[in-house]
Order: structure tokens, then C-alpha cells, then sequence
């Protein structure tokens, strides 16, 4: 059936703006009205309240032990609030109870793959307006890249790129085109000096045309004198899904209709999994009791002549990291500023290349990353 969902992707509607906008959709249509929202600001139960009130027909939650924070709202408490009123949902809260218990023990399982800063209220989102998918997606990231110490400054680059792209929706995939350019802006120093491959893409009009004007400066900078799409995009695309299936099928590695699509999408990391070559992630170890024996906790303090004993107790934990800067194996070796798997080489054994060319294609965070000469030189 048919239905309107209002998609709150950074948790920033207010209860007036739900309470106004559910009111207006249910007087000018007869459909259904689903209010999808996130916690990232801290008021998504109130304005899950207001749309209620409003006649809101569904909302959308996250069982407990995954919920808050760039999650939803909890299903239970949002249940529990609506019984014995006009709004009560019909759900059995004792049929949510079991539900519960299994996804707490894999909360459990994979809270080392969680990192506390998504998971809290963060109401700086009402400024920089990142959504809460992207917001844990970027944490992610920057650990990845052991550059979690620039998360302020990435927050800070992400409306200058927004704008930069005029101003794209931050919903999937514009979100993750828009938050790994402003990482890669922040961590090689200079921005737009290494520009994606899906940037570049988007400013021709490959993703559709922009909302509104793009800065020309970096859409030359992307793509030169190449002229934009002007057409509807999908027009361009050349029939792949055949290609694909046969691919798959000379292969091998094709036992459902499924396995055709993931490589039609992933081609590179498909083929690995498919091919069972692709390695498990580990999990780490949930980061919960931290002790150091070589750091002194008692101490003789003088002051004014006279001896004091100090001991400092520990009230919570310290977690000391390297130093991330990659340096590299080999003598004037060419270090990528980002961590990622080399997809594409460019060059060979013997080639001469100049600054500025590009040698490799890594992806990192799911795009595709133009590794670039940094000098004139022949490749040994």
C-alpha cells in the first residue's frame, strides 16, 4: 500500500514541527503518515508524542539494547507509553520482553564494534545537521583511519562540502559522498586536494542534478573542462546485470540469484566473499577494565618545607594509543594518506610518472580514492 514517511534522518524535528507537518499531511491526503526520526538531538520522544497527537499512523524504534543515541527511540518505552490511551499500539509488552534478552546478548557480542560517541545525546547535531547513520558510519571511519582526534574538525568541514556540492540531502549514498570527502579534506591538510571518484561523478550530474548551485572552482578542479550531464543520468548506464551473471556463472561462485546482484554492486569485495576467501572481521575485545602497573599512583609532594604523601585513585581510564602516522617500509616509498585496499594499480615496474599523476586507486569508507604521485620519478 501506499504511504508518506517523514524521514528525520539527523533526529531534528522539533514536536511542533512534527505536530504541524503529520496535521498537514493527514488533511491534504488520505495516506498513511510514518514518522521515521533518531535520538541524536535528544527530543524524538517528544516529537514522537506530538505526532501521535497529531494522527500519525506509524513510527519507527529500535528494540532497547540498540536504541538512543543515532539509533531510534526504544520499541518498549514508546509502547508503554501509548497503552491506555486513545493511541495504545495493541503490542504485548511481554512479547517484546524476549526480544529483548536476544539482542542484548548480541549487544553484548559486538559492543567492542560500538563506540560510546554514537551512542549519546548530541544536541551540536541541531548545527552541523549530520545524520545519525552518517554520524556512526564517520566514528567508524576515523577510528579505521586512527584519526578519531579530528572528529571536531571533520563535523566542522562537512557543511563547507555540503555546501561546496549544493547542498545534496545527507541520506544514502549523497550522505557518505559528503562526509568522506570532508574526512579526506581534514586529514591530507589541504581541501579538494585528492577529490573521490563519487565526488567527481555527483558534480557532473551522474546522481542527478544538485538541489542548488555548485561552486565551480572545485567542480573544475574535479573535472576539468568536462561538460556536466545535461540528460537523465540512468540513460547513460550500460546493461550490466547479464554481464554480471555471466561473469559469476564461468566463475563458479553463483548458487542463488542473490550472489548475481551482490557482485553487480560490489564487484571487488563480492568476488572474495563469494569465492569464501573473505576473512571475518574480528571483534574486538569491549574496552571495560583498564590497568597500567608502570604508572606511579603514589607521590611525595612538598610544599612549604613540609612532606606531604599524595596517592591518586583512579576514577576511570586513560586509553593510550600510537602514534598513527603511517611511515613507510621502504626509502622514498609513496604513503597513501588514507588506509584502504589498492583496487587498481596504474602503473608497473619501470613506468616514469610526474607529480600529480595517479598511480593507484584504494578504496577507503567505501569509495574510490585516487592515489597520486607526489613527485616526478620512475616507479622501482
Amino acid at each position: 500500500c501506499d504511504a508518506i514517511t517523514i524521514k528525520d534522518m539527523a533526529g531534528l524535528i522539533s514536536p511542533t514541527m512534527a505536530r504541524d507537518l503529520v496535521t498537514a499531511l493527514k488533511e491534504e491526503t488520505d495516506l498513511e503518515v510514518n514518522l521515521h526520526s533518531h535520538c541524536t538531538s535528544g527530543m524524538t520522544l517528544m516529537s514522537y508524542q506530538a505526532a501521535v497527537e497529531a494522527g500519525v499512523d506509524m513510527l519507527d524504534t529500535a528494540i532497547s539494547p540498540f536504541s538512543g543515541g543515532t539509533s531510534q527511540p526504544p520499541t518498549e518505552s514508546v509502547v508503554a507509553s501509548l497503552q491506555n490511551t486513545p493511541y495504545d499500539s495493541g503490542i504485548d509488552l511481554a512479547l517484546l520482553s524476549p526480544i529483548r534478552e536476544y539482542f542484548a546478548t548480541l549487544y553484548e557480542k559486538y559492543k567492542g564494534l560500538l563506540d560510546p560517541l554514537a551512542s549519546k545525546v548530541d544536541a551540536d547535531v541541531l548545527s552541523y545537521q549530520v545524520p545519525g547513520g552518517m554520524l556512526s558510519n564517520l566514528v567508524s571511519q576515523l577510528k579505521q583511519q586512527n584519526a578519531i582526534d579530528r572528529y571536531d574538525d571533520v563535523l566542522d568541514e562537512i557543511p563547507n562540502v555540503r555546501k561546496d556540492l549544493g547542498y545534496p540531502p545527507l541520506v544514502t549514498p549523497t550522505s557518505q559522498i559528503v562526509g568522506v570527502q570532508a574526512v579526506m579534506n581534514i586529514l591530507t591538510g589541504e581541501r579538494y586536494k585528492n577529490i573521490t571518484k563519487e565526488v567527481k561523478e555527483y558534480l557532473k550530474g551522474s546522481y542527478g542534478r544538485a538541489p542548488a548551485e555548485i561552486n565551480q572552482e572545485v567542480y573544475k578542479k574535479a573535472n576539468g573542462d568536462e561538460k556536466p550531464i545535461t540528460c537523465r543520468p540512468a540513460d547513460l548506464l550500460e546493461p550490466e546485470l547479464e554481464k554480471a551473471r555471466k561473469y559469476v556463472e564461468e566463475e563458479g561462485i553463483c548458487k542463488k540469484e542473490e550472489d548475481v546482484l551482490t557482485y553487480a554492486l560490489y564487484p571487488k569485495i563480492a568476488e572474495k566473499f563469494l569465492k569464501g576467501e573473505a576473512v571475518a572481521e574480528e571483534i574486538p575485545e569491549p574496552k571495560t577494565n583498564f590497568t597500567s602497573t608502570n604508572i606511579p599512583t603514589s607521590y611525595d609532594v612538598e610544599v612549604d618545607g613540609e612532606t606531604f604523601n599524595v596517592k591518586v585513585l583512579p576514577t576511570g581510564y586513560i586509553e593510550m594509543e600510537p602514534d598513527g602516522n603511517v611511515k613507510p617500509s621502504l626509502e622514498d616509498a609513496l604513503c597513501s594518506v588514507m588506509q584502504g585496499m589498492i583496487i587498481t594499480l596504474k602503473v608497473k615496474v619501470g613506468d616514469t610518472v610526474e607529480e600529480g599523476d595517479v598511480v593507484a586507486v584504494l578504496e577507503a569508507m567505501k569509495m574510490e580514492n585516487d592515489v597520486k604521485a607526489d613527485r616526478s620519478g620512475r616507479i622501482d
